[in-house]
């Protein structure tokens, strides 16, 4: 009896997605950030920013500011949506030693940048988007193709250079004195006001991105240790559910004037690393923590298992941010307080972003310090740990699919 001739052949349609297949699917799309103009990212003065958004959770923190950035702008300082991207991009893109309009820097090798796009990224996009069981690849894979084209579209909606001299007493980019900024109807205050809020959105998203790096890696790190141990990888489930529901919305609301000049630090500094650790990282660990007890202890299961109804979940998440937020401000000030007593053997480093600035003083170095390339180097190495300890040790191909078709796309 002949056989169905579809049967035989569902077994040899689809195969499992190796680590090796993962890997150099992803390759083209984190090679294809290296070849545009990423500006400061996140503030940071560094002339690495390409190498900077190859880490996925840098990339995807850069973007949310950077909308975040525009919609801001359009309300802080009542501009439209082209006036508000030129300001966002004025300042993204400035420098002393850029001479070329942020537009021009943009549209330079534009059009090879569109050809590599589409002969390369958007074949291993669709490759990589049809395979299953890769969630995490795959989300990584989304936030550096997301953050390409956020700057792409932009460049194109961004007002080209204008003859138009800016409006009286409106000061050139702190970091960036030989451009001229757009024209702006603002006074010179307002103007400063604005980038001193800018600033202060961009460290906390940077904030996020560096205590979600510093926890994978330690869950990546105690995983190659004790591999039967699924503490780790929980409570980093924990505090990406805690992130997303509790801090990012905290992000985006504007601080009180007062607040904002003991903030006007240069970034990447060891006192405000610490300040990082001491607020972003510490309440987000216990908050974390609090959220694996409720996952895995049955006692308290049961106990929250009554309290499902919509209301009292967006309740609880209000009260969440309340707590995160009145957390956050009490443990800076106590390891501000240590720092300016410098109590103890370890030397509490001085924080920038702890003395009282006046706008019209405020100047950020565009050069980087060595504790700062130290820092950067930091950075950029525990990125390619976590790379090689997820697909030398962490991988797992069993539940993944590969769908035949993407031969088309080679192997």
């Amino acid at each position: 009896m002949e056989q169905d001739g579809d049967t035989p052949a569902m077994p040899l349609s689809t195969t499992v997605v190796s680590w090796q297949t993962a890997l150099w699917t992803l390759l083209p799309l984190a090679l294809n950030l290296w070849g545009q103009p990423s500006g400061r990212v996140l503030s940071l003065p560094s002339k690495h920013g390409s190498m900077l958004r190859s880490f996925p959770p840098l990339a995807l923190m850069d973007s949310i500011s950077l909308l975040v950035s525009l919609v801001y702008t359009c309300f802080f300082l009542h501009v439209g949506p082209c006036q508000s991207l030129a300001l966002v991009f004025q300042e993204r893109f400035s420098s002393p030693d850029q001479t070329m309009h942020y537009r021009q820097l943009l549209r330079e090798g534009q059009r090879l940048r569109w050809l590599m796009f589409v002969c390369g990224v958007v074949q291993s996009s669709i490759k990589l988007n049809s395979m299953t069981g890769i969630f995490w690849t795959k989300a990584c894979g989304a936030s550096w193709v997301f953050s390409w084209l956020l700057i792409e579209i932009l460049s194109f909606l961004a007002p080209g250079p204008t003859s138009d001299s800016p409006a009286e007493g409106t000061p050139s980019s702190s970091t960036a004195t030989d451009d001229e900024w757009p024209s702006y109807s603002g006074n010179r205050y307002q103007l400063q006001l604005w980038q001193a809020y800018s600033k202060r959105i961009h460290s906390e998203y940077l904030g996020i991105a560096i205590s979600i790096q510093f926890w994978i890696s330690i869950s990546m790190l105690v995983h190659l240790i004790v591999p039967d141990m699924g503490f780790p990888n929980s409570l980093t489930t924990a505090m990406l559910r805690w992130i997303i529901i509790g801090y990012c919305p905290l992000v985006a609301v504007p601080r009180w004037y007062p607040k904002v000049t003991m903030k006007l630090g240069q970034v990447l500094s060891v006192g405000s690393f610490i300040d990082w650790w001491s607020g972003t990282s510490t309440v987000l660990l216990f908050c974390g923590l609090v959220q694996w007890i409720l996952d895995h202890f049955e006692v308290f299961h049961n106990y929250t298992r009554p309290w499902q109804p919509l209301f009292v979940q967006y309740t609880f998440c209000f009260m969440s941010m309340i707590v995160i937020t009145v957390m956050r401000s009490i443990l800076r000030k106590v390891v501000r307080w240590l720092r300016s007593r410098r109590l103890g053997r370890y030397g509490w480093p001085t924080d920038i972003n702890a003395r009282q600035r006046v706008l019209d003083d405020i100047r950020t170095s565009t050069d980087e310090s060595d504790g700062e390339t130290l820092w950067l180097a930091w950075l950029l190495a525990t990125n390619f740990a976590v790379w090689v300890l997820w697909y030398a040790y962490r991988y797992n191909s069993e539940g993944t699919n590969n769908p035949g078709w993407t031969m088309v796309f080679g192997k």
